[in-house]
């Protein structure tokens, strides 16, 4: 169909959080898929998968997060969440390097949602929202962008463009349209940064 690979890029998909191991694996399976591949695919969540309760200490809860402020939200992502993200990039980097193929996403961006019934946690919800919307998180994700970057990252997917926030996840860097940019740090921050990768980007005035 395609009379080649010169239009047509092979790739090769896996969470990034399941680890570095399975992917490796994947790659070495059935007679060497990276021989048959151009490009690993992950999907580098800055994760905050929040249950109601968990059998482990240290792990967070959503009555817990309830109680925090919107910083200390911002906080945890920032000082936690992004660099196991990050770690999770820079170990499948060396497993596409070992197989000679392109690092790719898939998917990217931020991932604060309960989970299991967490989501059902108004007051954990509402606290993810406004971290969705406060100004602060448009320096973390500029952060994030630019790690990509500097580990060897290639063409990034950002899920998603735009969609309305509830409790199944703020997955829009714009909520609706016609939101003010101004108003909308994480698409400031994408913008800004698909500019610097040489896009052709429109980013509205702020109203």
């Amino acid at each position: 169909m395609f009379g080649g690979t010169n239009r047509l890029v092979r790739v090769v998909a896996w969470q990034a959080a399941s680890g570095s191991y399975w992917t490796d694996g994947l790659l070495l399976a059935q007679g060497d898929v990276a021989r048959h591949a151009d490009a690993l695919a992950i999907a580098p969540y800055i994760t905050m998968c929040v249950p109601p309760t968990s059998t482990d200490p240290k792990a967070l809860t959503a009555p817990q997060v309830a109680g925090w402020t919107v910083g200390q939200v911002l906080d945890h992502l920032e000082s936690k969440a992004l660099p196991e993200c990050l770690g999770w990039v820079a170990e499948h980097r060396k497993v596409a390097a070992k197989h000679r193929l392109q690092l790719i996403a898939y998917e990217a961006g931020q991932h604060m949602v309960g989970v299991a019934g967490g989501e059902d946690n108004e007051a954990m919800t509402k606290l993810f929202l406004a971290a969705n919307a406060h100004p602060r998180i448009a320096g973390i994700y500029r952060r994030y962008l630019r790690a990509w970057n500097d580990a060897g990252g290639g063409l990034l997917c950002y899920f998603a463009s735009t969609g309305a926030w509830s409790k199944w996840g703020s997955w829009g860097i714009l909520q609706h349209y016609d939101d003010d940019p101004a108003r909308s740090p994480k698409f400031m921050a994408a913008m800004t940064w698909a500019s610097e990768q040489g896009q052709t980007v429109n980013v509205p005035a702020a109203r």
